[in-house]
Order: C-alpha cells, then sequence, then structure tokens
C-alpha cells in the first residue's frame, strides 16, 4: 500500500483527482443540472469542489488505514502463531531444541508486546505489559529447566489465551 518513489505517487494522485472530478460531474449531472437552480459565481463552484476533493481524500486516507490496520493484523497474527510454536517446542524438553529458540521467543515476545501496545482497542488490559515482564524473566532464567517451568506456568497460560483474542 506504500507508494515509493514520485511515479507511483503521481499516478495515485492524479487518479484520485480523476475519481474526484468524476464524482462532482456525476453529482452535478444528476441533481443539479436537471432543476432549476439560481446562477452559481465562480467562488461556489471552487468551494463545492473544494468539499468534494476534501471529502474523497478522506475517504481514502480512511481506506488506507483500514488496510495498513488488516496488514498490522495479519503480521500480529502470524507472530503470536510463531511465539506459540517457539514455546511447545520449550515446553516439550531440550531434546532436538535450537539452541537459538529461548533468544527466538524472546524478540518475538517483545515484538508482540511493543505491536499490542500500539491496538487501540485490544480488549485486553495491560497485556503488553504482562507480556514484557513475562519476557524479561523468561530472558533472566539462567537453565533450560527454569525457562520450561516459566513456559508451563500458569502466568504464561493466561497470557496465550489473551494473545489468542489477535489471531
Amino acid at each position: 500500500m506504500g507508494l515509493r518513489g514520485l511515479k507511483p505517487r503521481i499516478i495515485s494522485f492524479s487518479l484520485y483527482l480523476l475519481l474526484g472530478s468524476t464524482v462532482i460531474l456525476a453529482g452535478y449531472l444528476m441533481f443539479v443540472a436537471p432543476h432549476p437552480h439560481p446562477d452559481f459565481s465562480l467562488p461556489d463552484l471552487l468551494l463545492g469542489v473544494s468539499y468534494s476533493l476534501i471529502y474523497a481524500e478522506l475517504a481514502a486516507i480512511g481506506l488506507v488505514a483500514t488496510v495498513q490496520s488488516e496488514r498490522r493484523g495479519n503480521q500480529l497474527s502470524e507472530e503470536i502463531k510463531k511465539f506459540r510454536i517457539l514455546a511447545k517446542e520449550i515446553e516439550n524438553g531440550p531434546e532436538g531444541i535450537d539452541e537459538n529458540t529461548p533468544e527466538n521467543l524472546v524478540q518475538l515476545g517483545r515484538s508482540i508486546a511493543d505491536s499490542i501496545s500500539d491496538e487501540p482497542a485490544s480488549g485486553v488490559e495491560d497485556l503488553d505489559e504482562r507480556l514484557t515482564i513475562w519476557v524479561n524473566e523468561f530472558e533472566e532464567e539462567v537453565d533450560f529447566i527454569g525457562r520450561e517451568q516459566k513456559v508451563k506456568s500458569e502466568e504464561f497460560s493466561d497470557i496465550t489465551d489473551d494473545l489468542y483474542t489477535f489471531v
């Protein structure tokens, strides 16, 4: 959705301008032209065109915000699934586990906490803070058994249950 480069931005601006002009022309032909009306001056016309273009741009901004929010939601959902998979690997024991798994779990946990702290209406209070505290405590554990116990804890279960509201 991001427009990189001058040419795509010019094309986007031109298409929005064309869209706004088409809406204005269609509205004029359908609602104003068929009926008797007083004469419009140039300032009246410019004001109408300005309002229409501002409305079209606000609609476009809302659409872009919706698409970006959906994309962020999909990315967050994938991160939560990866986080849970890594936690499950640690929960199953040290056999066959990659040595980077705990660090990856910490990184994903922090990334998820940052992402959900930006969500305005998550429906789950203080989840980002609880997750950050849990990740810090998990990182402070020096041995695998302590980390495994952190993953098997009731606190972690509650956090993952709350995270699934974002999936």
